[in-house]
């Protein structure tokens, strides 16, 4: 749902909500796609070149498919084996130092995983604010957007030394902007959240995205959210270790990494700008159902449905600009 990230970002910054001297000194925090909206955000791309950039990993993904059979696409044409690169060369055209720029000042969060379990209770969330250099910020984003067999042909990544996968699976807002999110409403903080998959109450008339309702919003096992009670999808407890292309139990046994305990989770808070409190979802999405579909697969009509995600995300945007008193 980056195109989502990006709409937000450009009209926050069309209407001057980010201005370039805020994102030059504020902090960002993100997880998963959000993570690589808070490096280019914290380093003054707009967020039109933001979709662009990620327009650009995805041609880079689909003509890469296009060169293989079904069954090594996954293992060659992952969105992290080839997007990443690309997205590596477009932050050092942005600023050769993008590193120092950034250091202590963007934070971003994955899920620390035991290696040798199947449930992802044990998941830990870590964050990182410092880098060596942009190849050590690319794995660090390598881990932080891993959908095991999805963005990755892999089971998790390693990012120095310990295995990590998406942010998602057991980060929290808690987490990426502490102080003051204990409750919805409170008081004492600047945090503007921001998140892709909460739809609630705020759905516009169609069906609520519940595991009953909407049992194939998202692949079974595939997000878990333990104590996100403002996430839609199922919250699945136990998961199977992938086949096929991604690593089986015996490969996982074989890997020595650093591992943590389970921690619980800290107070949670709904995001301030979500899909369709702000404005209604693109007429290309039928109901909510299909809409988180999308973080598993390209919206419909393929990649052109993105800009559909985009314009969304920039409606939500201009919506929470205006009720907060920013005009333009």
């Amino acid at each position: 749902m980056l195109p989502f990230y990006s709409g937000v970002v450009q009209a926050l910054q069309d209407r001057n909500v980010l201005t370039p001297n805020i994102s030059r000194s504020a902090s960002f925090g993100g997880q998963s796609g959000g993570a690589i909206t808070a490096v280019l955000t914290a380093l003054g791309v707009p967020g039109l070149q933001q979709f662009q950039i990620f327009q650009q990993t995805l041609v880079g993904v689909a003509i890469c498919q296009a060169t293989l059979p079904a069954d090594q696409q996954l293992q060659e044409c992952s969105f992290n084996k080839i997007g990443l690169p690309l997205l590596a060369a477009a932050i050092r055209a942005v600023n050769s130092d993008a590193v120092k720029a950034i250091n202590k000042r963007v934070v971003l969060w994955s899920c620390q995983v035991d290696v040798l379990s199947t449930t992802l209770l044990n998941g830990v969330a870590q964050g990182t604010s410092t880098w060596t250099d942009v190849d050590d910020l690319i794995a660090n984003i390598a881990v932080s957007d891993l959908i095991p067999c999805f963005t990755d042909a892999t089971f998790y990544n390693l990012f120095r030394g310990s295995a990590f996968i998406d942010g998602g699976y057991c980060s929290d807002f808690a987490q990426l902007c502490p102080g003051g999110v204990a409750a919805p409403g409170a008081t004492g903080t600047k945090c503007l959240k921001m998140a892709t998959t909460f739809l609630g109450p705020n759905l516009r008339g169609t069906p609520l995205p519940t595991p009953e309702n909407c049992p194939s919003a998202t692949p079974r096992n595939k997000w878990v959210n333990v104590g996100k009670g403002y996430y839609t999808p199922a919250e699945e407890k136990e998961w199977k270790l992938p086949r096929g292309d991604c690593r089986n139990p015996a490969d996982v046994a074989s890997v020595k990494a650093n591992t943590t305990p389970f921690v619980p989770f800290g107070a949670t808070a709904l995001p301030d700008i979500h899909p369709t409190f702000y404005a209604p979802l693109p007429p290309v999405f039928n109901n909510g159902c299909e809409w988180l579909a999308t973080s598993s697969s390209p919206p419909f009509p393929g990649l052109a449905g993105f800009a559909e995600v985009y314009a969304h995300g920039y409606e939500s945007g201009l919506g929470w600009a205006s009720e907060n008193g920013y005009c333009g």
